[in-house]
């Protein structure tokens, strides 16, 4: 699941983002032991707030 999380934030869009987000939340279900989801939405949270510029609110 992370590396198709990663596949997806690679694309640098909106969508990719997203669908790098979900992928991060599924490893994270499926074994919340393991730190790469986490580390995952830290990466997915940060593209989301570098695009909402410095007035946008990003989340």
């Amino acid at each position: 699941m992370n590396l198709k999380a990663r596949q997806h934030l690679l694309d640098f869009t909106p969508e990719g983002n997203e669908k790098a987000r979900q992928a991060n939340l599924a490893a994270v279900e499926a074994d919340p032991t393991q730190l790469f989801g986490y580390v995952g939405l830290t990466f997915v949270h940060n593209n989301k707030y570098r695009w909402a510029g410095p007035t946008g609110n990003p989340l």
